[in-house]
């Protein structure tokens, strides 16, 4: 089904609202579940946390060591339903920090942080529909801009997380290296390009992650159609977190970069973490495939990375870059918020840990640095700012 879902935008148009109410309601998803079909989750078996346990007995990192200042009240903007409340109340208590979450969708949400005496707030802005992401940066950016009240990550990383067009205009206005990508607002422009461009292109979708919104386009014949697809009708992603949930009006293109590696760096704070994704065999994509390569990564992609950190002064950053034969490096997608199911984003021998850039090095420090799926380390970073 998951096959046949990806490959057909007509039978996801069919069959939309039925996948919407399969994927959305929670009791509906454990009956399918046990019916031995996972959703097409390929992170399913990383999720299962006893696996870890041999890890947790050995490499168990106390991040009450790492908090440098006075431990004030801290609050999380998040849905009610986002699986990171649980991670943010566990950090919490184990660092001895009060707390306050706040559901953006509540009506009385602008009132009560108005009434907070929070100043930091982590923020985890959800991309399940278009509409959802909209709605987090609009009042995210009220409380930053008009109550003057700390956001993490900033408001800057928000922007451009799950935001394909946005991100483009960042990296292209920015002079960052990255794939060339067109977007057109106009059907007849997009149809004249189709007809000069060389194909294989990439297309994809504004929001989505896990290349749910991802195709490569290897004919003119397929670039035609999907332009009349976005422009006279509209296209449905292959998670149908939402049935409402469509890109229509503009069309996003992207240069096929042929035979690259992608490297998976990810910042938080002062935390440097690290690995290659792979193909698992049964998909196109990198992103998404449920497989890494655990092998350290070079020095020469940490320091494109933190270069770029540096100068667009970013808090945390899950940077996906491709390197091409002839070791050119290129931002794929800069996401602040990442999934990250695995206790540790880098091992080195088997033993797991982050670098920290300090003398004009990178220190490796043994410990499960990603526990609480990275909440931890993103708590003492934002506790850390400012002191």
């Amino acid at each position: 089904m998951i096959k046949i879902l990806e490959s057909s935008l007509f039978c996801r148009k069919v069959f939309a609202r039925l996948i919407t109410l399969i994927r959305s309601n929670k009791s509906v998803k454990e009956k399918v579940n046990k019916l031995g079909i996972n959703n097409g989750d390929v992170w399913s078996a990383t999720k299962d946390n006893e696996q870890y346990n041999e890890l947790y007995s050995q490499y168990t990192t106390d991040f009450n060591f790492l908090v440098l200042g006075v431990k004030q009240k801290i609050g999380l903007i998040a849905l009610k339903d986002d699986e990171v409340n649980k991670y943010f109340i566990k950090s919490c208590n184990e660092l001895g920090v009060e707390y306050e979450v706040f559901d953006p969708t509540n009506e009385y949400f602008i009132d009560n942080i108005k009434k907070s005496d929070i100043h930091k707030f982590l923020v985890r802005p959800s991309h399940k529909t278009q509409h959802i992401r909209q709605m987090f940066f609009e009042k995210v950016e009220v409380i930053a801009n008009d109550l003057n009240r700390f956001v993490y990550p900033s408001l800057k990383e928000q922007r451009i997380y799950e935001a394909k067009r946005a991100s483009a205009y960042f990296l292209q206005t920015n002079n960052i290296p990255h794939p060339k990508t067109w977007i057109f607002y106009c059907k007849k422009e997009a149809m004249q390009f189709a007809n000069k461009i060389n194909y294989p292109i990439v297309f994809k979708t504004h929001n989505g992650a896990g290349a749910c919104g991802v195709e490569i386009i290897k004919t003119k014949k397929q670039a035609v159609k999907i332009i009349k697809t976005c422009f006279d009708s509209y296209y449905l992603n292959k998670a149908v977190t939402d049935f409402r949930d469509i890109d229509y009006g503009y069309i996003l293109f992207q240069e096929y970069i042929n035979d690259v590696r992608e490297h998976r760096i990810i910042k938080i704070g002062n935390s440097w973490m690290g690995h290659e994704k792979a193909l698992n065999g049964k998909s196109e994509f990198m992103s998404g495939s449920g497989k890494n390569l655990w092998t350290r990564p070079s020095n020469e992609i940490l320091d494109f990375c933190r270069v770029l950190a540096e100068q667009q002064h970013f808090t945390t950053m899950c940077f996906d870059i491709f390197e091409d034969k002839n070791g050119k490096y290129y931002v794929n997608e800069l996401q602040t918020w990442f999934g990250s199911y695995n206790p540790s984003q880098m091992y080195i021998d088997g033993v797991p840990g982050r670098l920290v850039y300090t003398n004009n090095e990178y220190v490796f420090e043994s410990g499960l640095y990603n526990y609480n799926n990275s909440v931890s380390l993103r708590l003492v970073d934002m506790l850390n700012t400012g002191v």
